[in-house]
C-alpha cells in the first residue's frame, strides 16, 4: 500500500479524536508546548503498517542522482538573455568574490535584499522570535559583505499586509523568505500566512529568472506540482550528491555534515515537481530540501530547519549546523539572484549557463544581405510581411544566442528577383565586439546555419546564396538608428553619358567587375550608405559610355536629397575624378550628361528604365490600354456571402492587385459578386497600361506564382478561408472605354450601347452568303473588331487543379478542399482532369551556395550632409518568442560573437576611411577585391 494509504489511516483516526492538524499549535513564545499527538499518532500508524505488511513507497524522482533533465535550456532560446550566455563552473556561481560576469549583481555596491512577510502572527518568520536570529546573521557584514564569506550584503525588509507586485518591486525584492503562522506550520495549507492573492503576486514576481523564494511546509504546493508536505522525518538529515555542493564541499560556510531536524513534528516533502532536484533527504532518503528549476526557488520540509526551535542559534554568528545551513543556503540563493538558476539538476558536474552582463560600450552595427532565394511566395508579399520580419529576428536572435529586442531596425528590399535584408543591430557593446559581429555575418558557418533555420521556421522560403553582405560599426546606437532612416522603399536613378579614354574598349571594360565596383563604391562613398544599396549597369552609347546606377531602398526624404546632391556639377566632378583613382585604366574626357530621377518604388524604377532588364513605361501604367481579368473562387470552408459587401474585404481584394502587380490604386475598379453558396466572381479591369505592359499583366494573372500570392494574402488577413477552386480568365482592350463597352458581365462603370455597324451586310432573303460574298463578310467583321479596339476578342482562361490549391495552402490532402455540395459534381472534375497548368512545383534545392563578394567595402557613416527633417520610424515591438524547444547549437566555436575574456577589453577604436586615400596601382584591368 502507498503513501496514500497511510494518509486515509490518519484521517480516520483524526475523525475519531475530533481534532484536525491545525488545531495542534507547536512550541511558540508564550509557553504554549506542541502537543505530541500527530508523533504518537504517526507510531500507531507506523505500528498498524508494519502488521498489516505496509511499506513506505518513495515517490519517484525525488534525488538529486535520479532526477533527470533534457540537459541545459538555452536561456537565448527564450529570448531572456539580451547579451549572450556563458558557461561558468559551480565554484565560480557562488558569490565568493564578486561576480565580474553577472547579469545582474555588475554593480559596484549591489545589495541582495531579502523581504519577508510579518502581521504579527508569523512567530516561525524573520520577524517573529523563532526565526529573527536568521536575519541577525544574514546582516552580518562579517559574513555577508566585502570583508565576509559572502561579498554581498544582505538587507532584510518586512512586508505587512497583502503582498503585490508592486510592493515587491518598491522594495527591490532579491529574495522573499515566507514566514509562517502556526496554522500553516502542518501539513494543510491554510494561507493564514500568506493570503491567496499574495501568494499569487509571488508566484508572477518569482518567474523573473533573478527573484527566489524561500518557502516552507506545504506552500511548495501553491508554487509548482507538489504534494502536501508531511510529518515523520527521520534524523539525521544529510546532503544528496548534488545537494552536496550547496551545503558540504566548497560551502562557504563550512561543511553542514549530517544534522538533526529539530521538533517534534519534522516535516518531509511528499510528492515532487518534474522541475525539482533534491538537495536535502532524510535518514529514509525521503526528501526534505528541493531546488525548483522553473521558478529558481527552494522549498523546505520544515520551517524549523531554519527556526531556534530546530536548531538555528541565537545572535548574529553562525556556528551550529543549522546556522551553516541557513548561510550556505543563502550564499546558494545569492548564486541565483546574480546569475538566473541552474537550469537542471546536473550543476554538481555540468557547467552552468548563465546571461552575460551588459557589455562595456554603447556601439551598434547596420548589416545588409543580398539572398537569392527560391519562395513559394511573392517577393513583394514577403517585403511586406511582418509575420515574416518577425521569423527573420527570431532566427537571427536564435543562432547569434541574444535577445531578439536587440535587432533594432529591420528592412526588406526586393531586387530583381533577389531579396535584401537590412538590420538595425544594437549589441550596446564594445566596438571591438561589434567587430566581431561583423566577422560573424560574413562567415560561410553563419548563412548555413540562418538558411538551415530559416527553412524550417518558414518552409516557405529557401535561401539558396548569399550574393553580397556588408556592415558597418557605429558608436552608439543613436548613431546608428539616425543612419537607418536612410531605408525605405523608394529609388534614385543617375544616368551618366561619359566619354573614355582607355586601352580598353567599352564593350570590354563593361564585363570587368572591377570597373563595375569602382562605380558602385564611389557613389556609396560619396552619399555614405552602404555598397549594397547600389546598383549599376553599363551599355554603349555611340562612341560614350551610359552607366545607369540605381540606388533602392530609400526613405522619401534621402531619395530627394540624395537627387539634389547627385544633380550637383560639384558632386559629379568629385564623382568622376574619385572613379578614375579607383579604377586608373580609364580617364574620363568630354562633357558629362546626366540624368537624375526619384521614383516611388524599385519596381517604378525597373519598369522605367529599360537597363534594368523592366519595361518602357509612360503615364498611369504605361499607356491607354486596358486588362480585364475575372477570377471565379470556390472556398471549401470559412466563406461568408456578406464579405462581397465588406469594406475591408474589398479594400483586401483591391489592394491584392496593386500591391503584387505594382499598378496605380487609381488605376484599378473591382467588382466583387457571389456565386452559389460557396463561389466568389471578382472581376477586375486596370487602365491605362501600354500595350507591352498589359500582355505582360495578362500572361501574370494566369500563372501559379500569382495564383499563390493572391491565395496567401487572403488567408493572411482570412485565415479561415481555404479555396477550392481557382479560375482566372483574361482579356486585353485597347482602351478602358472599350473594355466598358465590351466586358461580357458588364459589372465595371456604365457600357453604353454597344455601337452598331453601318457596313454590316445584310444575308440576301434566303438567309446565306455565298462565295465572295461570305469572305467579304468576314474581312469586314475583322475591320469592325479591329476598329472596336479588342485587341484579344476572346478571353484566355486558366483553372488551376486542386493539387496546385493545396499546394499553395499548405494543405496535404488535395480532397479537403473540395467543397461538400461539389463531391458529385461532374462538371467540376471534367474541368479539373482538363485542366493543363504549371507544374507542381517541387520544392526548394537541397543544396545551397555560398557568395560573397569580398569587393564590398564597409562604408556606411552617419548620413551627416542632410539637415531636412527626418521622420521618426516607429520602434518596432515584438513579442518574446516563448517557445519551448531548445535552439540547436548552430555556431562553431570559432565564430561565436563575443568571447568571455574580451568583455572587459578596451574597445578599438573605429577605423575610418579616407575618401582620399588612393587605391594601390595593379597591372590590367585584373578584378580586385581592396577596401578601404
Amino acid at each position: 500500500m502507498a503513501v496514500a494509504g497511510c494518509e486515509g489511516q490518519l484521517l480516520e483516526l483524526e475523525e475519531a479524536t475530533d481534532h484536525t492538524e491545525a488545531d495542534l499549535p507547536r512550541q511558540h513564545p508564550g509557553g504554549r508546548q506542541r502537543k505530541v499527538f500527530l508523533g504518537v499518532a504517526a507510531a500507531i500508524l507506523v505500528a498498524g503498517a508494519v502488521a498489516l505488511g505496509v511499506t513506505w513507497s518513495r515517490p519517484e524522482a525525488i534525488t538529486g542522482t535520479e532526477v533527470q533533465s533534457k540537459g541545459f535550456t538555452e536561456l537565448a532560446s527564450k529570448s531572456k538573455c539580451k547579451y549572450g550566455v556563458q558557461k561558468i563552473d559551480y565554484e565560480n556561481y557562488l558569490p565568493t568574490k564578486k561576480y565580474s560576469y553577472s547579469a545582474n549583481c555588475n554593480e559596484k555596491n549591489r545589495v541582495i535584499t531579502v523581504c519577508f512577510n510579518h502581521n504579527g502572527a508569523e512567530w516561525y518568520g524573520m520577524g517573529g522570535e523563532l526565526g529573527s536570529p536568521c536575519a541577525d546573521k544574514l546582516e552580518n557584514k562579517k559574513l555577508f559583505g566585502p570583508a565576509g564569506k559572502v561579498k554581498y550584503p544582505i538587507k532584510t525588509v518586512m512586508m505587512k499586509g497583502t503582498i503585490t507586485a508592486k510592493g515587491l518591486a518598491k522594495n527591490k525584492c532579491d529574495i522573499f523568505h515566507i514566514g509562517l503562522a502556526d496554522k500553516d506550520a502542518f501539513s494543510k495549507l491554510t494561507y493564514t500566512s500568506l493570503s491567496k492573492t499574495s501568494t499569487r503576486a509571488l508566484k508572477t514576481w518569482a518567474k523573473d529568472d533573478y527573484h527566489v523564494i524561500l518557502g516552507f511546509q506545504s506552500f511548495a504546493t501553491a508554487f509548482g506540482k507538489y504534494g502536501e508536505a508531511e510529518t515523520g522525518a527521520t534524523n539525521p538529515m544529510t546532503a544528496t550528491k548534488l545537494g552536496a555542493v550547496v551545503t558540504e564541499k566548497g560551502a562557504p560556510f563550512g561543511a553542514v555534515g549530517s544534522f538533526q531536524q529539530g521538533g517534534s513534528w519534522r516535516g518531509t516533502l511528499t510528492k515532487l515537481d518534474k522541475k525539482a532536484c533534491v538537495l536535502i533527504q532524510d535518514a529514509t532518503k525521503k526528501p526534505v530540501a528541493v531546488l525548483d528549476t522553473n521558478l529558481g526557488s527552494v522549498f523546505l520540509s520544515d520551517t524549523d530547519l531554519l527556526t531556534t526551535l530546530g536548531g538555528i542559534t541565537k545572535g548574529k554568528d553562525i556556528g551550529s549546523a543549522n546556522d551553516k545551513l541557513l548561510g550556505n543556503l543563502y550564499a546558494f540563493m545569492t548564486g541565483i539572484t546574480c546569475n538566473g538558476a541552474p537550469s537542471n539538476c546536473k550543476f554538481q558536474d555540468t557547467p552552468v549557463e548563465i546571461c552575460k552582463p551588459k557589455p562595456k560600450g554603447e556601439a551598434a552595427v547596420i548589416v545588409s544581405f543580398m539572398f537569392v532565394i527560391k519562395t513559394k511566395i511573392e517577393i513583394s508579399v514577403l517585403v511586406t510581411s511582418a509575420s515574416f520580419m518577425k521569423i527573420l529576428k527570431v532566427v537571427f536572435a536564435a543562432i547569434l544566442k541574444i535577445d531578439i529586442s536587440m535587432i533594432t531596425k529591420i528592412q526588406l528590399v526586393e531586387w530583381q528577383g533577389q531579396l535584401q535584408v537590412i538590420l538595425g543591430f544594437g549589441c550596446g557593446c564594445s566596438t571591438k565586439i561589434a567587430s566581431k559581429f561583423e566577422a560573424t555575418f560574413k562567415s560561410k558557418s553563419f548563412f548555413t546555419s540562418f538558411a538551415s533555420q530559416l527553412r524550417v521556421r518558414y518552409s516557405q522560403v529557401t535561401l539558396t546564396k548569399m550574393v553580397t553582405v556588408t556592415s558597418s560599426v557605429y558608436t552608439s546606437v543613436t548613431q546608428m538608428t539616425t543612419a537607418f532612416k536612410v531605408y525605405g522603399t523608394q529609388a534614385v536613378s543617375c544616368t551618366m553619358d561619359l566619354g573614355i579614354t582607355s586601352s580598353y574598349s567599352i564593350s570590354k571594360l563593361i564585363t570587368i567587375m572591377s570597373f563595375k565596383m569602382a562605380f558602385i563604391t564611389v557613389m556609396a562613398l560619396r552619399l555614405k550608405i552602404m555598397t549594397s544599396m547600389v546598383q549599376v549597369s553599363f551599355q554603349q552609347v555611340g562612341s560614350k559610355l551610359q552607366a545607369v546606377l540605381g540606388i533602392i531602398g530609400v526613405s522619401s526624404t534621402y531619395s530627394a536629397s540624395f537627387k539634389a546632391t547627385i544633380s550637383q556639377s560639384s558632386f559629379v566632378s568629385a564623382f568622376v575624378s574619385s572613379v578614375t583613382k579607383q579604377y586608373r585604366e580609364i580617364q574620363i574626357t568630354g562633357s558629362i550628361k546626366i540624368n537624375v530621377q526619384v521614383f516611388t518604388s524599385i519596381f517604378k524604377m525597373t519598369q522605367s528604365i529599360s537597363i534594368f532588364g523592366g519595361l518602357v513605361a509612360g503615364g498611369g501604367n504605361g499607356g491607354s490600354a486596358a486588362v480585364a481579368a475575372t477570377c471565379s473562387l470556390s472556398f471549401a470552408s470559412g466563406w461568408k456571402t456578406t464579405l462581397v459587401t465588406s469594406k475591408a474585404f474589398i479594400s483586401l481584394m483591391t489592394n491584392i492587385i496593386v500591391n503584387l502587380l505594382e499598378v496605380k490604386a487609381s488605376t484599378v475598379s473591382i467588382n466583387l459578386k457571389t456565386s452559389g453558396g460557396s463561389g466568389l466572381v471578382a472581376t477586375y479591369a486596370i487602365k491605362d497600361c501600354s500595350t507591352t505592359i498589359s500582355q505582360k499583366l495578362q500572361v501574370t494573372f494566369q500563372t501559379s506564382t500569382f495564383m499563390n500570392a493572391m491565395i496567401q494574402q487572403i488567408n493572411l488577413q482570412y485565415t479561415a478561408l481555404v479555396v477550392a477552386k481557382f479560375q482566372i480568365s483574361v482579356t486585353v482592350y485597347s482602351s478602358y472605354q472599350v473594355l466598358v463597352t465590351e466586358l461580357p458581365c458588364g459589372c465595371i462603370g456604365k457600357p453604353s450601347a454597344k455601337p452598331s455597324s453601318s457596313r454590316r451586310r445584310a444575308p440576301p432573303p434566303g438567309g446565306r452568303l455565298l462565295g465572295d460574298e461570305v469572305q467579304d463578310a468576314e474581312e469586314e467583321e475583322a475591320e469592325e473588331s479591329e476598329e472596336e479596339g479588342v485587341l484579344s476578342s476572346l478571353p484566355q482562361t486558366k483553372v488551376f487543379t486542386l493539387a496546385e490549391l493545396a499546394e499553395a495552402q499548405n494543405i496535404t490532402d488535395a480532397s479537403l478542399l473540395r467543397p461538400a455540395e461539389s463531391e458529385n459534381d461532374a462538371a467540376l472534375e471534367e474541368l479539373e482532369e482538363n485542366a493543363v497548368g504549371d507544374d507542381a512545383d517541387t520544392g526548394p534545392e537541397d543544396s545551397i551556395e555560398f557568395v560573397v563578394n569580398s569587393t564590398e567595402l564597409e562604408i556606411f557613416q552617419e548620413p551627416t550632409e542632410y539637415n531636412e527633417e527626418l521622420d521618426n520610424d516607429d520602434e518596432a515591438e515584438e513579442d518574446e518568442l516563448n517557445g519551448d524547444a531548445d535552439e540547436e547549437e548552430v555556431m562553431d566555436e570559432n565564430d561565436e560573437v563575443a568571447d568571455e575574456d574580451e568583455l572587459d577589453g578596451d574597445a578599438d577604436e573605429e577605423e575610418v576611411m579616407d575618401e582620399n586615400d588612393e587605391v594601390a596601382d595593379e597591372e590590367g584591368p585584373s578584378e580586385r577585391g581592396d577596401e578601404d
